[in-house]
């Protein structure tokens, strides 16, 4: 820093010089971790926004405009709720005072996995997946960041699923063959009331453990059936094998079990 002085008439300069080196370093450190921050939200495939205390839109990244077809700038200083969020599906109105990602920050509070449904640019609906929280500064939330994923896809494989799951029965129901699923973790059984029809037992009995199910085998063959199950569970192969049960009226019927053994990663 310099200052221009005179003294008897002639002109001097003072300088007076100090180390910023560790001001510098603060700086540098900033627009670092502020380019990080950048890199960051511009690449996340999640939808990012953020909303001032009025709703307002004050950010959001490139994922949440590939998602809503709206461009920040189209969006910017708008009521997010107004522009994406505004109506059910059905075509009711959605007041925003019913919507909880607009009452986290009046209540200062998160949500996690909040399904929800949105709506682009061009008025079509999609599902969603959201994440909300407040952000405070002295105490005092002013902002909400939200995260969104678009979850069309998991929606539409789970009704595959379940529309799978469903035609497997009714094809298993109309062939009389009687189907269990045996959680290995949990040694719990869970099966059909064709099931209960070939062991004997009331229809509406859907849960057993393996021990009352080898329990309701011949005593001749547990120890051939404890053996099938545990290399099953040790050595994933299948279960194949043929054996016999006892009905509660003494009856004996021979049965031809089959399992296939489902493993995760």
């Amino acid at each position: 820093r310099i200052t221009s002085l005179t003294m008897s008439g002639k002109p001097y300069w003072v300088c007076v010089q100090e180390d910023i080196t560790e001001d510098k370093r603060a700086q540098h450190a900033l627009e670092y971790q502020h380019r990080i921050t950048h890199t960051i939200t511009n690449n996340a495939t999640a939808a990012l926004f953020m909303i001032d205390a009025k709703g307002r839109c004050t950010f959001m990244n490139p994922a949440a405009e590939t998602m809503t077809g709206y461009t920040f700038e189209e969006i910017k200083g708008r009521t997010l709720h107004e522009v994406i969020h505004y109506s059910h599906p059905d075509g009711t109105p959605y007041p925003i005072e019913d919507c909880p990602i607009d009452c986290v920050l009046p209540r200062n509070i998160q949500i996690c996995a909040h399904e929800d449904v949105f709506i682009r640019k061009d008025g079509t609906f999609f599902p969603v997946m959201c994440s909300a929280s407040p952000i405070s500064e002295n105490d005092i939330p002013i902002a909400t960041v939200i995260e969104v994923r678009d979850i069309t896809q998991e929606k539409e494989t789970r009704e595959r699923i379940r529309e799978s799951e469903e035609r497997l029965r009714a094809a298993l129901t109309a062939s009389g063959t009687g189907t269990f699923r045996w959680d290995i973790v949990t040694n719990q059984l869970e099966w059909d009331q064709n099931l209960n029809r070939l062991f004997g037992l009331p229809p509406d009995l859907t849960t057993q453990t393996l021990d009352t199910f080898i329990a309701m085998a011949h005593p001749d063959d547990r120890a051939a059936i404890i053996h099938g199950c545990e290399r099953s569970a040790q050595e994933g192969v299948d279960f194949d094998m043929e054996f016999r049960v006892v009905w509660h009226d003494g009856t004996i019927h021979w049965l031809y079990d089959r399992g296939k053994v489902v493993s995760d990663e």
